[in-house]
Order: structure tokens, then sequence, then C-alpha cells
């Protein structure tokens, strides 16, 4: 079917950061910052729920669009965090003016590269040509860059500029494994050649398996290198902890996601021709390597931002993992592991930023005594260092629980033993610090720090998610991921 929204939610996102970045003053702007943030995010969820309610996906453009339960649930996790960064965002600025630490006049400039990362995220997770997936993709990896870089700092523009560099290459290899898909339907014998997932899924089982498997390698490698995959991941504490606050929220909570979606579609369509022991192999190996490399790391940080830089590793392979683990429960837990993350993840990073400006500073060292000078906040960082490590009743242990049960089922037991004792390890490494920053003495605050009711409420609302899917997971979450657990499971064929 089609429907008028997703040509909106494509839409909404450019026409407001045109909006923000030459029209108006700067209370203005942030009107249209807002109101455009919560117009794309009613969107997304409308689509979203479209799909949803009949299971059938959307079509627009003559197919150039399409929007299937997988789509739909990643749209809904862009939209949702983005707006989260986006209630967040103008007191977040204000202070940065107050403090002397960004001119006023470049606070058009941020809007417009948000609303443009966002536009390039739902561009990944809405177009249906695999070649369009591949260049929108990348186009998320050059806007991303201009803010990462935005303070421009040294120490951000040398990330932005890591960042750049390391991702453009890991999509140039994943285009191999684009061109290799091609190919590999082009000399396959099916009538019809073409990038479109829509039209793959159709003749997957057809595709050549010699070069299917090249094509894999490539985009896991590829794709793995702008999702973070461990040792692929060089580019990411440098910047998510440059990048704003409310931008880390958004590369941190989703685009991310976005690059393993990008690995799950490739899948999808390949593993019919070559089978699941390969695709699985390359998941299960660099989710592994991903907790592996990244604990270590948390053990040793001094920075709070690099800190959840490299818990974003962390949990990313442990999505990795289930899904390479695969079955119905790992399929599930996999996906509901991506939004516990995003929630929790987006709830730390503006919730960090704004004591990084209370501070001054992001040095774990540098901040103390939270529970005495901000007995909220400081009650806040705690919630939220449980919530990342999996502590029962918040979300996040619902889904590491999930992941475990998946591997016993599937009698992985190397694999999940490893995963337990590194998930006991991250424990102690991240809250350790969270404990230091709340309880210890030595440097007080330094700057006062403006709080609205949209800044207020984006923390709330996280939250709340945390919650509420540490106890329940709602009906319509369920509904979206059986429905793209049951899409997955028939498009990768048996043994998945």
């Amino acid at each position: 079917m089609t429907h008028p929204v997703l040509f909106a939610l494509l839409v909404l996102p450019v026409a407001t950061a045109l909006a923000c970045r030459w029209l108006g003053q700067p209370k203005q702007r942030d009107r249209f910052h807002v109101a455009g943030s919560c117009a794309t995010a009613l969107a997304g969820w409308t689509l979203a729920a479209a799909v949803f309610s009949d299971g059938q996906p959307v079509l627009a453009a003559g197919e150039f669009l399409a929007v299937d339960a997988l789509s739909a649930y990643m749209v809904t996790l862009v939209v949702t965090i983005a707006l989260l960064a986006g209630l967040h965002s103008p007191a977040y600025l204000r202070n940065d003016v107050a403090h002397g630490g960004l001119p006023e006049a470049r606070t058009a400039e941020y809007y417009l590269w948000f609303h443009l990362f966002v536009a390039t995220m739902l561009l990944v997770v809405t177009v249906n040509n695999l070649g369009l997936l591949w260049a929108a993709l990348e186009a998320t990896t050059v806007v991303s860059a201009m803010l990462g870089g935005f303070y421009q700092t040294k120490p951000a523009l040398e990330a932005a500029w890591k960042y750049l560099m390391l991702c453009s290459v890991g999509i140039v290899i994943a285009l191999f494994g684009v061109l290799l898909t091609y190919y590999a339907a082009s000399v396959s014998g099916a009538e019809t050649v073409s990038l479109n997932w829509t039209d793959l899924r159709v003749v997957a089982a057809q595709l050549d398996p010699r070069y299917m498997k090249l094509a894999l390698v490539f985009v896991v490698i590829g794709f793995g290198t702008k999702a973070g995959f461990a040792p692929l991941h060089a580019w990411l504490p440098d910047a998510h902890s440059q990048a704003p606050s409310p931008v880390s929220a958004i590369l941190s909570g989703v685009l991310l996601s976005c690059a393993l979606y990008a690995i799950l579609r490739f899948i999808a369509i390949g593993a019919p021709s070559v089978g699941p022991g390969l695709p699985k192999t390359l998941m299960i190996g660099f989710g592994l390597a991903s907790v592996a490399i990244a604990v270590p790391f948390l053990l040793v940080q001094r920075d709070i931002k690099r800190l959840l830089a490299y818990s974003s590793v962390e949990h990313i392979g442990l999505s990795a993992l289930a899904i390479g683990i695969g079955g119905p429960l790992g399929l599930y837990a996999g996906l509901l592991h991506l939004l516990n993350h995003a929630l929790v993840k987006a709830f730390l990073f503006l919730l960090t930023g704004a004591i990084v400006q209370r501070y001054g500073t992001r040095r774990i060292a540098g901040i103390r005594g939270l529970l005495a000078t901000a007995p909220i906040t400081g009650t806040l960082l705690m919630v939220g260092a449980l919530g990342i490590t999996g502590m029962p009743p918040l979300s996040m242990f619902v889904s590491e629980f999930g992941i475990v049960v998946a591997g016993i089922e599937q009698a992985m037991w190397p694999a999940v033993a490893a995963v337990v004792v590194l998930l006991a390890v991250s424990f102690v490494a991240v809250l350790n610090p969270a404990l230091q920053m709340v309880l210890g003495g030595g440097p007080k605050e330094r700057f006062p720090v403006d709080s609205s009711r949209l800044q207020q409420l984006a923390l709330l609302l996280p939250l709340g998610g945390m919650g509420l899917m540490g106890l329940v997971v709602p009906a319509p979450v369920t509904r979206a991921l059986d429905l793209a657990v049951t899409q997955l499971l028939s498009m990768a064929g048996p043994g998945w």
C-alpha cells in the first residue's frame, strides 16, 4: 500500500533544517526546531502504526521507498531519539552560549546539520534500493561529521576528521559488497535484476552463493565499521565525546543501529543462498569481539563521555551477538536491545551533557558531590548507570537476559559464559565512576545551568521508558518486534 506520510517524513526534517538556518531570530529558530522535531516524530509514529496495524509494507514513489516491519521499527527508533535530543537542544545551546563556548549565531548552523542528520538516517531505513541505502549511509557520515566537529576545537576537528576518514573507508568496503550482490543477482538467471530489496528477497535463493559469500563479508566489515564493531570502532570514542551531547545521544542511540539495519538487509537476502553458517559466524564473531574489547577500555576511562561511548561498542556488540545466535528469541532480544540501549543511552548522554556544562569538564575526577549539589541530577545519574549495566527492574536487564537465554537455547555455552563474565566486569567499570561522581568529595559545580521544561521532559520520557520496559514490554512494542522477527526469519530461510 502507499501512504502520504512517508513523503512527509522525509520532507519535514529538511524543511525544518532550512527554516532554522535562514529564517527568524534565535527564539524563533528554537520554536522552528522544536516544532519540526515534533512534526517529524508524529509522522514517523503515524507511518509505523500504519505498517504495524496490518503488517503490510508501505511503498511510495514507484517503489523507490519501501517500509516494512523492520523499517518501521527503525523509523520509530530514529524519530523518538531525535525528538528527545531535539527537545533537549535549545536549553543545551543556551548554556553553551552563556558560558562563552559558542557564539549565538552558530545555533542556526547546529539546527541545520541536526535536522539534515535526521533526514539522512530516515532515508537509510526507508529507501528500497540497496545502492541508495549505501549512499544514504555515507550521507549520514558527512552530515554528522559536521556536528562532531561543531565546537571547532582542535580535539573536535581531529575527531571529526578521524570519523570521516575511517567510516568512509568502511563505506567503500561495503560498496564492494553492494556491487557483488548485484553481480550475484545478474548471473543467477533471475528474470529481473535489481538492487531493490523487495525484488531481491523474491529471488534470494537463486543468487550465486560464491559471490554472495564475498558480498556478505564486505558488507559486514564495511557497514560494521559504521556500526562500531570492534576492532573497527576506533572513530567512535572520539566522535561521541567531542560532539554536542544531544548529537552524541543520536550517534549512540540510533546511528549505530542504522548501520546494523543495513547489515540485516543484506543478511536476509544472502542467507537463503549461502546458508546461515557464514552470516551467523560473522555476527557472533564481531559481537563477541566488540563486547570483549570494549569492557577493558571501560575500566580505564577518565572521561565520562568516552566511557559512555565504549559502552555503545559493548551494547551494539550484544545486539550483533543476539542476531548471530538467531532463532525467534535471539532476533527478538537483539532488536529489543537496540530499543533499550537507545532509550538508556539517550538518557545518559543528555543527562551528562547537563552535568558537563555544570562542572565545565568531562573528566570524571573533576565531577564530584552531585548528590549534595544537585540531588535530583545525582540520583538520575545513578539510575542511568544501573540501567546501562542491566540491573533489574530496568529495561536493559530484559533484553540482556533474553540474549543469554537465546544462547543457552542454541547450546552456545562458551559464548554465554564469556558474555556473563564480561557483563559482570562492565557492571563494576560503569558503576564505580558513577559512585565517585555522585558521592565523592572534591570539585564543585562551576557554572549555573539553565534547565527548561522541554529539557526536563527529554529526560523524563526515556526514564519512564526504561522503567516501564523493565516491567513489561508494551503490546505495541511486542507487536512491532513480532512482525519484524517473523519477517526476518521468513526472508533468511531455514536454519536462522
